[in-house]
């Protein structure tokens, strides 16, 4: 009797231990598991953004092709660049980040060739509309309260460049030449922000008329906006467009990484550049310059 209850004493402390240790071989697979996933992810995230660094500093991307990193530091593995493709554009283009005093904000009216140089030949996407819509400010403050400087740079029919500019200001007499009449924002400026200030400019008017004074015939490239007076407040900027889509202003990349069984995503927006800002304040004279 005694030997019958000692043999399923013997059994039960067997079963114990055969479950504790069936619990941490387990638990052990579990986290040689979990930190080979984790591993490989951090191999894998490190591989695509390899990827994109390829894509940021190289004009002719390879897309579709695996490409294999090797054993530098700690990244192992390959990426792939899926797309880089233009992107942006549309019936308008904000900058909700904000700008601040005499930072430009640039809205491109042709299209980039694969290089990023602008594209003006027949075939290329460009803005044709008469006009456009420009909306600024959003809680406004009375120390602040920004004027829009909008500079037009354009070709004629022999491809020479020319630059045309004009001054939007809320406040009547601060700025001597600049156009006081506003439009009423409450319609008519990009959703995404409550903008305080708005101006629908047309291409062919005169300055004086509120517009940027482009011959019918020519060719715009690009419209450079600043303001002025806010200081370090940074205020948001919106283009709608008449009738018309924007251009691309940037290129989507996306590159995935692979390490082992597991793969990462990454994709960035990159801006087209914006031309040399320093051309704006370029000094014209009719005859050479001397010092």
């Amino acid at each position: 009797m005694r030997g019958g209850q000692a043999l399923v004493v013997i059994l039960l402390i067997l079963a114990v231990a055969l479950t504790v240790g069936l619990s941490v071989v387990s638990r052990s697979v579990t986290d040689v598991g979990v930190s080979t996933t984790s591993e490989e992810s951090a191999r894998a995230l490190a591989a695509a953004e390899a990827g994109i660094e390829t894509a940021l500093s190289t004009a002719g991307v390879v897309v579709g092709t695996p490409v294999n990193v090797g054993q530098t530091g700690k990244i192992t593995g390959s990426y792939t660049i899926l797309s880089s493709d233009p992107s942006g554009g549309g019936d308008s283009v904000t900058f909700p980040e904000g700008v601040k005093a005499g930072d430009p904000a640039t809205v491109f009216l042709v299209a980039h060739t694969a290089d990023g140089q602008l594209d003006t030949s027949a075939g290329a996407a460009k803005y044709t509309g008469p006009s456009f819509v420009v909306c600024w400010g959003e809680n406004i403050t009375a120390n602040t309260t920004p004027a829009l400087e909008v500079m037009l740079y354009y070709i004629n029919s022999s491809g020479l460049a020319l630059a045309n500019r004009n001054v939007y200001d809320p406040t009547a007499k601060r700025t001597p030449g600049a156009v006081a009449s506003l439009d009423s924002p409450a319609s008519g400026c990009p959703g995404d922000k409550n903008y305080a200030f708005k101006k629908e400019i047309n291409f062919a008017s005169a300055l004086p008329a509120g517009g940027l004074s482009m011959p019918a015939s020519f060719t715009p490239l690009f419209l450079r906006f600043k303001l002025l007076y806010n200081g370090d407040t940074a205020y948001p900027i919106g283009v709608v467009g008449d009738n018309d889509q924007f251009p691309a202003q940037a290129r989507l990349i996306t590159a995935v990484g692979q390490a082992g069984q597991t793969n990462r995503r990454v994709e960035v927006n990159e801006r087209y550049p914006d031309p040399l800002p320093y051309f704006d304040s370029a000094v014209f004279s009719g005859d050479d310059l001397s010092k």
